[in-house]
């Protein structure tokens, strides 16, 4: 910051002396402000990219958790409850119908997905504002003849102009991913407490009661037998929720960086105007 300070004191005070320096002291100023403004952006997207593969890693450990919580319990049915007469072929059928939970919700796929979009919408509009700071810096100094040039032209690498603003973008990102993640696996623990205390249930019936028996019996039964249409169903669907917020913060990324880059483009044409008509 202070190298940045010093190369906008030699611009101005150059000012009268020598055009020529002048000028290449203005480049100079610049190139540094756009390597600053870089910097701070590559520093956001090495920071949300370690937050986004530390919470992707607990989602999936959760999730694998949670196929081993479903395994296990159909396991136990069958010795836990004889008296229902749960056959090991309704129990190994039961297990191999069970999908893996994490490639139902994806959580890779919407992570890696992530961190392309935060490439597509924030980089893009820094290309296109340095493109522009660069050519707002060549018609000023076209210009140069005018005494007023140098005036504007000191202007080029003031704070407002700088592409690391799209800091800001990225950075409103990151406390969504924590938030979202800590939701996650809020829900995966919910459905294993609620399929314990489910599990309780199946000790309703009296050892005599033939007709609690046979009924429970039967929706036992059933119950395993539908394992795989509950995992789609209730997955599945978290899993199409999950990506439908993501995809609103995605969408308000893309607008902040849109944005900023629209306000940065309008202090530009600004100056450009003053300097021509000046």
């Amino acid at each position: 910051m202070k190298k940045f300070h010093v190369l906008v004191l030699v611009v101005v005070g150059a000012v009268g002396t020598s055009r020529a320096l002048d000028w290449y002291a203005l480049t100079q100023a610049n190139y540094a402000a756009i390597q600053s403004g870089l910097a701070q952006l590559n520093e956001a997207a090495r920071q949300i990219n370690q937050s986004i593969t530390t919470q992707e890693k607990r989602c999936i450990a959760a999730l694998n958790d949670l196929d081993d919580f479903a395994q296990k319990t159909i396991r136990s049915l069958m010795y836990q409850y004889p008296q229902y007469n749960i056959s090991l072929e309704l129990t190994n059928n039961a297990l191999q119908s069970i999908p893996n939970a994490s490639s139902i919700v994806e959580v890779s796929d919407m992570a890696e997905y992530f961190r392309q979009k935060i490439v597509f919408d924030v980089m893009v509009s820094a290309q296109s504002i340095i493109r522009s700071i660069l050519n707002a810096t060549n018609i000023v100094y076209g210009h140069q003849s005018k005494r007023c040039s140098q005036q504007y032209a000191a202007r080029l690498t003031q704070p407002q102009l700088s592409v690391g603003r799209l800091r800001r973008c990225i950075d409103f990102a990151v406390p969504y991913i924590g938030d979202l993640a800590d939701t996650f696996l809020g829900l995966v623990n919910y459905s294993k407490n609620a399929g314990s205390e489910l599990l309780k249930l199946f000790n309703i019936c009296s050892p005599n009661s033939t007709y609690c028996m046979t009924i429970m019996g039967f929706e036992i039964g059933f119950s395993v037998h539908r394992i795989n249409d509950l995992y789609l169903t209730s997955w599945g669907q978290f899993g199409k929720n999950l990506a439908r917020f993501i995809m609103s913060v995605w969408s308000t990324m893309g607008d902040c960086a849109n944005i900023i880059e629209d306000d940065i483009k309008e202090i530009l044409h600004d100056l450009v105007n003053k300097t021509i008509s000046c």
